[in-house]
């Protein structure tokens, strides 16, 4: 595959650009000098600053107009991230993307058939790792677990549902659709959810299983199933969603939303196993719906306690807490998995061109 390079008689590199490239430099990546060619002529997508100069040598000289004049080691993340951006839009829009093959799991068959509601990602964690041990999904027999953890956890793996299949939004906008609508996405509404089962089911068929941690949650469910639960649970970063939405914003612009949901797998597979940092702590939800997330989880806290389905766990942890450690991104952080992605992004590409 072949990419543009830098035109020696051209314009000069931005601060960002030359700033990206040498933050890649020290990582040993095979044919590191054609990277930074593209690198140095790949511009960042959407918002920012244009052609960021680097600092003039003399304070005469300095531009009138446009981005002022700047150190590259003091750029700030997020203009480092729309380079790493652009740079990866340009690697993964022509990946050859196989169809996902699942594979089939031969069930227990003197073992309970399951399924799993409510919290996205600690429900499809959970899955994975009953599905795993040959427990059969579904059914009329199924016992129903609705898996309920603190409303903001919640929130944020759907959000990562939503980034993942395509979307844009923001964890800010997330909240704020939420509040001004005062409704919780469907898929977290876990009350009306256990109580709609619970009705046409069975209450005796339905259990929902509170806990803080996805952990805590698989352990709940597989006594309830009566089996142990082995293995890691797979987890992902907000920083990993941060930099796939934003992936999602250049792309859907570039490639369009069908061939977006064909490589959504490619995408994540840039970030699996890699470290954003020591602040990868669960977010809070946004301090201007704050007030709103606590009354709502009060309602389900409420609705819960009254249930007359099986009810594992307290339903106060439904509520969020008012002393998350953070509210809000940091761009510092999902900067740190964008390069590992654009290193792991470089790699499968010359790997493809062999």
């Amino acid at each position: 595959m072949d990419h543009p390079a830098v035109d020696g008689d051209g314009e000069l590199p931005s601060a960002p650009q030359l700033e990206v490239v040498r933050r890649l430099a020290d990582r040993r990546i095979p044919q590191f000098p054609r990277l930074a060619e593209l690198i140095l002529a790949t511009a960042g997508p959407g918002r920012g600053l244009i052609d960021v100069p680097l600092t003039w040598s003399a304070a005469e000289d300095a531009p009138r107009f446009g981005a002022p004049p700047m150190d590259p080691a003091k750029v700030p993340a997020d203009e480092l991230l729309r380079v790493c951006v652009g740079v990866l839009g340009t690697l993964v829009r022509d990946w050859q993307v196989p169809p996902v093959l699942v594979p089939r799991r031969r069930a227990a068959l003197w073992r309970k058939p399951f399924a799993v509601h409510g919290s996205p990602g600690t429900a499809a964690a959970v899955r994975a790792a009953l599905l795993a041990q040959g427990l059969s999904e579904g059914g009329r027999r199924a016992t129903h677990l609705v898996i309920v953890r603190p409303l903001d956890a919640m929130m944020a793996e759907q959000w990562g549902v939503r980034v993942h299949g395509g979307a844009g939004m923001t964890w800010e906008r997330m909240w704020e659709h939420a509040a001004a609508n005062d409704r919780l996405p469907p898929a977290l509404d876990v009350a009306a959810i256990a109580d709609r089962m619970a009705r046409t089911l069975g209450a005796e068929r339905v259990h929902v299983i509170l806990a803080h941690t996805r952990e805590q949650a698989a352990a709940a469910a597989a006594g309830v199933l009566g089996v142990r639960m082995r293995g890691e649970l797979a987890s992902e970063s907000v920083a990993a969603t941060d930099l796939v939405r934003r992936l999602n914003v250049a792309l859907t612009v570039s490639i369009g939303e069908i061939r977006l949901r064909a490589l959504s797998g490619a995408l994540r597979e840039l970030t699996v196993g890699a470290d954003p940092g020591p602040q990868n702590s669960e977010l809070g939800a946004s301090l201007r719906q704050l007030s709103w997330a606590r009354r709502t989880g009060g309602e389900i806290a409420t609705e819960l306690r009254g249930a007359r389905y099986s009810v594992h766990g307290d339903p106060g942890i439904v509520i969020p807490t008012e002393h998350a450690e953070r509210r809000a991104i940091d761009p510092a952080d999902t900067l740190a998995m964008a390069l590992t992605a654009c290193v792991r992004a470089w790699q499968r590409t010359i790997a493809e061109e062999d």
